[in-house]
Formats: structure tokens, C-alpha cells, sequence
């Protein structure tokens, strides 16, 4: 048999198949400690679906003016208004900074001067 280019090119090829074959084959599964890891997740449910307006605010005032709705209050809130808007570390907030980094801000929807208090809908979003 008389050995080409061609002829050695397909058995190279076959070769790197061959071995890329035996790197994804399965492998038994090995159970190993998390170590010092978290141990707990956070779920947390929104209804209706999960919107992150809800959450966060990187709007400016007139950004939340012109596309969050107005707060309807209640147990469970839709839209808030700029006035609801804190730092979420209670760092005085600034609405209308230019900055591109801002502190994490969001909606309050409950109320930091009775937070024990599971059913008292916002006094800003009534």
C-alpha cells in the first residue's frame, strides 16, 4: 500500500478523533464536599412574574416619572414613585446624578419605621 499525502492526512484525522472520543467520554460521577461554600440560597417570588424594576431603580427621576407606573399600594405594590426610591446601605440618595456608578437603590415598599410588621402596606405607596 503505497502511503500519500492524502492517505496520511485521513489517518491523522482519524487519529484526533479517536482521541478527542476518550477526552468526552463519560466519567463517573464523584461526590466531593463544598467546603467552605455557601449552604443556603435565597428564593425570593414576585407575583405575576418576575420584573427587576420591582427591585432595582437605576432610573433618574424623570426616568421612574416616565416609565414606572404610579404606586397603587397595598400588600402587593405596583410602580413606586421617585419619593420611594432609597440606597439600599441608607446612604443619602441622589436621583439626579450624572455619575455612570451608582449606589444599588431600589423601591421601599415596607415601612423602616415598623418593618416587624409583615402586613402594613408603604405609607408612600398609598
Amino acid at each position: 500500500m503505497k502511503l500519500s499525502r492524502r492517505r496520511l492526512f485521513e489517518l491523522a484525522f482519524g487519529a484526533t478523533q479517536v482521541g478527542l472520543l476518550s477526552s468526552f467520554a463519560p466519567r463517573r460521577a464523584r461526590a466531593q464536599s463544598m467546603g467552605e461554600g455557601p449552604t443556603k440560597m435565597l428564593s425570593i417570588w414576585v407575583d405575576g412574574g418576575l420584573h427587576f424594576e420591582s427591585f432595582f431603580a437605576p432610573l433618574t427621576r424623570a426616568g421612574i416619572t416616565k416609565f414606572i407606573p404610579g404606586p397603587t399600594g397595598g400588600n402587593y405594590p405596583l410602580g413606586y414613585s421617585p419619593s420611594q426610591v432609597e440606597n439600599f446601605d441608607r446612604s443619602p440618595l441622589d436621583l439626579n446624578s450624572p455619575d455612570p456608578v451608582k449606589k444599588i437603590r431600589g423601591p421601599i415598599y415596607w415601612d423602616w419605621n415598623n418593618s416587624t410588621e409583615a402586613g402594613a402596606p408603604n405609607p408612600a405607596s398609598t
